[in-house]
């Protein structure tokens, strides 16, 4: 075995709290709804651009 250098870190114990929130479970509730926000967004964009386009289309000809 041969010696290797790691990298290490000093926690400041000021950053604990962030450290430990960041080690709490994945919460699948909270990302479900986030990914219903953004599909509902993307879906409601992509509609709305489709409105407009057939408006534009509509004064064009």
């Amino acid at each position: 075995m041969a010696p290797a250098v790691v990298q290490g870190y000093i926690i400041d114990p000021t950053q604990a709290a962030n450290v430990d929130a960041q080690n709490e479970p994945f919460d699948y509730a909270v990302a479900a709804q986030f990914w219903g926000m953004a599909f509902t967004f993307v879906v409601a964009l992509h509609l709305v651009s489709k409105s407009a386009g057939i408006v534009l289309q509509r004064i064009k000809s």
